[in-house]
Order: C-alpha cells, then structure tokens, then sequence
C-alpha cells in the first residue's frame, strides 16, 4: 500500500526512526522508489540506509546496487548487505565479500538466518556488519548468535522481524513485548527493525 507506505516515511523523523531497510527488489523497486521520492525533500540528518543485494557476478551486483542509490538518491547507502547469500559456495562468497569492500559503505556484510555458517564466514571475510531475524517468537540467533556478537562492539549488529515473520498473526501487547525483548539483549542488539506500514504500529 503506498499510500500508507509515504505516511510511515514521512513520519519517521517525528517518530526518532533512524534506520530504513531496502532491497533492489522489494515491491519490483517501488520500495526504493517511495523511500527516494519522501525523504528527499526532507531536511537535516536523513536516516541510515541499509541496501541489501543477491550475491552474483560483480557487475550484476553493480547494477542492483545502482538502481538502488538512483532511486533513493540523496540518501546514500550506509550499509550494504548481501541478501540470503549461498554460504556454501566459497567462492562466489569471497567474490562476493570483495565486492562489498569495494562499495564504499562504511558497514559492509550478510543479511540471512542465524548459523555456525554465518559467524564463520564474518570472520572469515572480515564483515563488520550482520542481519538477522530474532524475536521473542524466534530465539534461534540469540542461541546461535548471542555470545559470539556480544564481544563484538566494532560490528553493527542488525535484529530484523522482531515482530516475528510476516505470516505470524499480530496479536494484543504484541510491540510491547517485543521491545522488551529488543531492551533486555542490547548487548548483542544494535539496531531492531519492524516491518510494517501501519503507522500504529510504527508509533
């Protein structure tokens, strides 16, 4: 609904909302294209963006991530990820990880379900930025996760879904008790995005 997606973005600033979460393919690029088209007329510091793209060929990557910043333009990417990348092709991975260094994004690497993969492949590639889901619904990162990010301050440590997944069903308290739990895991937990475009909820 774009209608109700331009109000959630117009109201981010009124609402202490910094980060904004995108992908070259959400909505077929509407998503990119109302986020560049709202925020752009917008003054003062603008919120962080994180871009996020298919692992692939280089310039594929190249493409996705230019069609992103054309049409969020003046936000910049400040966070490039790569989305739900296949860890067990190294070598596309480590193309892959080249490609990010070479994006200029100041945080740089993997947005995809918590595993053992996932913490060795940071480590292998020496990513300094990572997406996962958690929720009070869906507590696999923090048993896979919690420990291994919790050291880990120079990282930016990204908790998406912390409504719980699209096809879970919303019920009453629900936001309060995910902002507990957002609260009480700060130390592994930098940033927590919500998907939603009911600004209600937003609120």
């Amino acid at each position: 609904d774009s209608h109700r997606a331009r109000h959630c973005l117009a109201s981010l600033k009124e609402l202490g909302i910094d980060w904004i979460d995108t992908a070259w393919r959400y909505g077929g690029g509407l998503a990119d294209k109302l986020i560049g088209e709202v925020l752009s007329s917008e003054v003062g510091k603008l919120p962080y963006l994180i871009a996020k793209v298919a692992a692939g060929a280089p310039e594929e990557m190249d493409r996705k991530l230019g069609e992103t910043r054309k049409r969020v333009f003046p936000l910049g990417t400040d966070v490039v990820l790569l989305h739900n990348p296949d860890l067990s092709k190294p070598e596309e991975m480590e193309r892959a990880c080249r490609w990010l260094v070479r994006t200029g994004a100041a945080w740089y690497g993997i947005s995809t379900e918590p595993s053992d993969e996932v913490r060795r492949a940071c480590d292998l590639y020496g990513l300094n930025a990572i997406e996962f889901p958690t929720s009070p619904w869906d507590v696999r990162a923090e048993r896979i996760m919690a420990n291994w990010l919790s050291p880990r301050k120079e990282m930016l440590r990204i908790a998406n879904r912390t409504l719980g997944g699209p096809a879970r069903k919303k019920e009453p308290g629900d936001i309060e008790k995910a902002m507990e739990y957002v609260l009480e895991n700060r130390d592994w937990i930098d940033v927590a995005l919500v998907g939603t475009t009911n600004i209600e909820h937003l609120k």
